[in-house]
């Protein structure tokens, strides 16, 4: 994609309000140029060009969830490198510190691209839009949810909660681990299904299913219910009145990122689970590095 190329053109998210992010990303776009490289700032989605050789989405989590949402809107093949100018960063295997030694590998053609599909989100069979982690359905503010887990058309439970999360393995380390949920390695083709603060007594355990599996939730209880997708409430047409259903599935679309470690189990170590003082052995290097 990138090695051999005489010029590249690298397009740049970066974080609003980050000096590190924007002071990352100066650094890296005066290399690029130095190189005889075309670095742009992308502002939207029409920003994005289908010439470029990748996007740097410079800043947390959220960016690159952001990003990943413009590339998807676009309908665009070009991969995602996530840089970490956060606290956290956990999608982020490179901080900025390192950024632009890790960029020089992927111009070296010294890296791996991974794929991952979003989940498409329909109201009573019409779209609604579509989520890189989640897909929650909610009850309203102070209500309690009520509704009918079915899977593959196939009634499973009744469930009584604030929500229910139905997410990505991207997607299964943010929200639904926040809820008790399950990680998932971002290398499997899964689905998730967790649920917050269920009704004491009548608790139904977060589940792992096969990417296949279609998930509707039908709305059993007296109120409206909505649906959030990636943290954002969807319009009118994500109200889901009593005796309609919210179904979330796996999508054809998606997005790539770029890897250049391999490190995802450190990363969940010392990110996640808070083993930051654990010593680690050097990570053996692929062949082809």
């Amino acid at each position: 994609m990138v090695a051999g190329s005489s010029m590249v053109l690298v397009g740049f998210v970066v974080k609003r309000g980050s000096k590190e992010a924007a002071s990352t990303t100066r650094r890296i776009m005066d290399f690029l140029k130095s190189e005889g490289h075309e670095a742009v700032v992308i502002s939207s989605p029409t920003d994005i060009a289908d010439e470029m050789s990748f996007i740097v989405s410079n800043g947390g989590d959220g960016t690159v969830i952001h990003t990943a949402r413009m590339v998807v809107g676009r309908e665009v093949s070009v991969p995602i490198f996530p840089v970490n100018s956060g606290s956290l960063g956990f999608l982020a295997e490179v901080d900025a510190s390192e950024a632009l030694s890790e960029v020089k590998k992927i111009l070296d053609g010294r890296f791996r691209v991974r794929s991952f599909n979003v989940l498409d989100a329909f109201v009573d069979g019409e779209y609604v839009g579509f989520a890189v982690n989640e897909a929650v359905l909610s009850g309203g503010y102070g209500k309690l949810l009520k509704c009918r887990l079915i899977l593959d058309s196939y009634p499973v439970a009744f469930i009584r909660a604030d929500k229910v999360i139905v997410s990505s393995p991207l997607g299964s380390t943010a929200y639904n681990l926040s809820a008790g949920g399950s990680i998932i390695h971002p290398d499997l083709k899964a689905i998730s299904v967790s649920f917050v603060a269920q009704f004491y007594g009548s608790r139904v355990p977060s589940m792992v299913l096969p990417a296949e599996t279609e998930v509707s939730l039908y709305n059993a209880g007296e109120e409206p219910a909505y649906v959030i997708v990636d943290g954002q409430l969807v319009g009118e047409k994500g109200e889901v009145s009593t005796g309609h259903s919210l179904k979330v599935k796996s999508s054809n679309r998606g997005f790539m990122l770029i890897s250049t470690k391999w490190e995802f189990y450190e990363r969940l170590s010392k990110k996640l689970l808070n083993n930051s003082k654990l010593a680690w052995p050097p990570a053996p290097s692929p062949a082809h590095l």
